[in-house]
């Protein structure tokens, strides 16, 4: 079987800093490498929108039951891309079990990335506004989660360092454990 490349998958709550870590480290990769791609699930949302549109999952846009359907749509996007050796840095919620065994059973090479904040932080920062309680169907507050089993890197994001040097410990933690697809 020919080697596959590599998912560097990003999670957390939403207002962790996914999004902006993420750029940073894939920045850090793209600088060293040329077959490296960013992906993020608000992004991707926006453009297979479509996809899971049938009668089925109308009005459900936001539940546990969507996110997983379309997790697993884009993880065979992502499918295509890792046969070809292409590396992804991909930044999503993606905190339920069923997406990270169907994950694990796909694809050869698996780097989670997790990135925790208090909660109580998350409310006080509420920039999306998810965490008032006006909002439903938000992951960490009326969607339960499941915490990652097999984490390569644990960040603790409390907002007091910045995100640049957080991402230095992410590729120094990498590093150590030869997860680190560049020298």
């Amino acid at each position: 079987m020919k080697k596959q490349g590599v998912l560097y998958n990003i999670t957390g709550l939403a207002g962790v800093g996914k999004t902006t870590m993420g750029e940073i480290f894939y920045k850090y990769l793209k600088e060293r490498r040329n077959d490296v791609v960013f992906m993020d699930g608000d992004i991707l949302r926006g453009i297979d929108g479509d996809a899971l549109s049938s009668e089925e999952y109308k009005g459900l846009e936001y539940t546990k039951e969507y996110r997983i359907a379309q997790g697993i749509y884009v993880y065979n996007y992502f499918k295509l891309l890792l046969e070809q050796n292409i590396n992804i840095v991909y930044c999503t919620i993606s905190l339920f079990d069923e997406l990270t065994n169907w994950r694990y059973e796909h694809f050869e090479n698996n780097v989670d990335i997790y990135i925790e904040t208090p909660m109580e932080i998350l409310k006080k920062n509420n920039k999306k506004n998810l965490y008032s309680g006006e909002v439903k169907d938000v992951v960490g507050m009326d969607i339960p989660f499941d915490m990652p089993k097999d984490i390569t890197t644990y960040i603790h994001n409390d907002f007091t360092r910045d995100p640049e040097d957080i991402v230095k410990e992410i590729i120094e933690d990498l590093r150590k454990k030869g997860k680190l697809i560049v020298d």
